[in-house]
């Protein structure tokens, strides 16, 4: 039938076809997605340092995540304001940092969210609220670089 339509009927078919079409995949993107429970890892400080504790925890989530390798859960506001209390955040593991990533790292026992910096003359963790020092790392042989951060589940 459509072969024996003129070129320009043919042309209105597969703009219709094209129409329904597009409004078919609209429909898809508004399936609920399923609930599935998110494992945490632990705890990692926006402030002073969390503890080393083998704490699992989980939590209900709705939606799409990118590839991680674990997740944290945020204690404290020294990553303000882009990063907050109580957030999750998803980890894909590392050793190595580039310079300006965000890693959770390990100090002195202590795990932490921060902004890792390096120059030829030091390496330190930074945290973005400004009223929190830098923690200095560059000679200490404890300091552990565990993953970049790379998403974030709002509480």
């Amino acid at each position: 039938m459509y072969t024996q339509l003129v070129p320009e009927r043919q042309q209105h078919v597969y703009e219709v076809i094209a129409q329904e079409l597009q409004h078919q995949r609209d429909a898809a993107k508004v399936v609920e997605l399923p609930l599935e429970i998110l494992n945490i890892a632990g705890v990692a400080s926006a402030g002073t340092g969390e503890e080393l504790v083998d704490e699992r925890d989980q939590i209900n989530y709705r939606g799409e995540l990118p590839k991680f390798d674990f997740a944290i859960k945020i204690n404290g506001d020294s990553m303000e304001p882009r990063f907050h209390d109580q957030q999750v955040a998803l980890v894909k593991k590392a050793f190595e940092a580039e310079n300006g990533q965000i890693v959770i790292a390990y100090v002195d026992g202590r795990s932490y969210i921060k902004q890792f910096e390096q120059t030829e003359q030091t390496c330190r963790l930074v945290s973005l609220n400004r009223k929190y020092a830098p923690i200095e790392v560059q000679d200490n042989p404890s300091f552990q670089i565990k993953g970049i951060v790379i998403g974030t589940l709002s509480n």
